[in-house]
């Protein structure tokens, strides 16, 4: 778990060492309201800030505030983000 705010979210990381890929699990615990997910980039290793949802197929793009990525989720929602694209 790298999530560094203290929101109703977890974010988790996967990573694939023989593959170097890492997945971000996104989940807002709230199923009532909106919250903000948070990261350290350099916990992440994810440069990028346009990712890939593994559930929808979206392209999201998350905010970067100093050192950490920041990305608003609706009531509930869990995200599966990659920087491969799909």
């Amino acid at each position: 778990m790298i999530q560094k705010n203290q929101s109703e979210c977890l974010v988790l990381l996967r990573y694939n060492e023989s593959l170097d890929k890492r997945l971000l699990i996104l989940i807002n615990l709230d199923c009532e309201n909106f919250n903000e997910a948070s990261w350290k980039r350099q916990d992440a290793d994810i440069k990028e800030t346009i990712l890939f949802d593994l559930i929808t197929g979206a392209q999201i793009k998350t905010r970067k505030v100093d050192d950490q990525c920041v990305m608003r989720l609706t009531p509930g929602a869990i995200l599966a983000l990659t920087p491969d694209l799909v």
